[in-house]
């Protein structure tokens, strides 16, 4: 890697990356439909199939065998409680590398181009992270808009090209669908930044000379660690996944290896496939025949909280309001209100943009200096996970920003950037 490129509505936020994601779909697709993670005697269930192993099987009905283990359940709400407590803890600044000297780099530019403009959190990264980032260590943004969709991004990074830009970073685009134009930007030896379409443990994709991405593996296991805290070791659930986003299998499998870690013989789960354009349509069908096939299901997982205004009613309808929880991730603003009502989101799983922001410009600089990116397993953002006992309805009226603890990343930043 080098920095000359001599070598490369209510889900408005992560929500809406899961749309770019959708763009690679035949790629990526899950093949979850169907699985389990252990297994409680006696369940049967509709749609996808509940196996001990917590391998993926086809659609249709399956029955889960298995028996309790005595007081198993209750030793894996200890363990898990243990690690809710530190998820639910305030972030903290990790240092992603060493130190650099980003002085000589001062008056160059560096092009941010969004999925989508009109996301607001396409604009918070950019407001309240990459340009002040930029800013502070003396660099120039430049913004260039598009319209959504791969021939716009195309377009947006041949533009950057044109005004001979000295880096570029793609807010939520996957590389991959705009091929040509990263050569084009390699050809002009400049270098590319690519963030939030991909798991933190998938490379770089080709072409590009660094990355920020979730870690959605952590999501995952904090989501299943709260369950198994709060059922009493004793989860029966289902995963409503996505299988057009390559963000939905990472987070589900997780889930499913979490509760089978913990509590093998009282907990299982079954995943349910739905495309993000079937949220809405499909999303409340689903809900409501789960809880009905299967009524000692207790914890529904859609695994990005802009599923959740769909799950939600169809629980209330199915008359389940009173037994079932719902975890979820993306903390987006319109949907953590449920929470602060008592309602039946129980966990959701955030990360602050503003910081993801300074972390995409902290790659960039080490990439145009000229030296080894930070490792995208450090360069990830921080996680919270939020629930009743740390969100309130007066957490909810301050700025998103703030839920996340006290720590001025801004500042760490410009210290380890040799800037004031």
């Amino acid at each position: 890697m080098v920095g000359h490129v001599r070598r490369p509505h209510v889900f408005l936020r992560l929500g809406a990356v899961i749309l770019t994601a959708a763009v690679v779909a035949a790629g990526c697709g899950s093949s979850s439909s169907g699985s389990s993670s252990g297994s409680t005697g006696g369940a049967t269930g509709t749609g996808g199939t509940a196996t001990s192993a917590g391998t993926a099987s086809g659609g249709g009905t399956g029955t889960s065998g298995g028996t309790s283990t005595g007081d198993g359940g209750s030793s894996a709400a200890g363990t898990a409680k243990a690690a809710v407590g530190a998820a639910q803890a305030p972030v903290k600044f990790v240092t992603p590398g060493p130190a650099i000297n980003a002085s000589s780099l001062k008056g160059k530019s560096v092009a941010y181009i969004p999925f989508n403009p009109d996301v607001p959190f396409s604009q918070t990264i950019l407001s309240q992270g990459v340009r002040p980032a930029l800013t502070a260590a003396g660099l120039k943004t430049v913004y260039i808009s598009t319209k959504s969709e791969p021939t716009s991004w195309a377009q947006a990074v041949e533009e950057a090209v044109s005004q001979h830009v000295d880096g570029i970073i793609l807010q939520s685009i996957p590389p991959s669908v705009i091929g040509p134009a990263i050569k084009a930007a390699n050809a002009a030896h400049i270098p590319v930044v690519e963030s939030l379409t991909t798991d933190v443990r998938v490379p770089v994709s080709p072409g590009v000379q660094a990355k920020v991405g979730f870690d959605m593996k952590k999501v995952g296991t904090d989501l299943a660690d709260y369950a198994v805290a709060n059922s009493g070791g004793k989860v029966d659930g289902v995963i409503f996944s996505s299988p057009d986003t390559q963000l939905s299998q990472p987070e589900a499998d997780a889930i499913q290896a979490e509760l089978k870690k913990l509590c093998p013989d009282t907990c299982k789960v079954k995943v349910e496939d739905v495309t993000v354009a079937q949220w809405a349509t499909k999303l409340p069908l689903l809900t409501q025949n789960a809880l009905r096939s299967d009524p000692s299901v207790n914890w529904l997982f859609p695994l990005f909280d802009g599923e959740v205004p769909s799950v939600l009613p169809a629980v209330t309808q199915a008359g389940a309001a009173d037994k079932v929880k719902i975890a979820s991730f993306n903390a987006t603003d319109s949907v953590m209100k449920f929470m602060t009502q008592g309602d039946i989101l129980a966990a959701d799983v955030g990360n602050p943009f503003g910081w993801t922001g300074y972390q995409l410009v902290d790659q960039m600089l080490r990439t145009m200096l000229g030296q080894k990116p930070a490792s995208p397993l450090v360069e990830t953002p921080p996680l919270r996970l939020f629930s009743d006992s740390n969100f309130t309805s007066k957490t909810l009226s301050q700025p998103a920003s703030s839920w996340y603890g006290n720590t001025d990343y801004a500042a760490e930043y410009a210290k380890l950037w040799g800037v004031k």
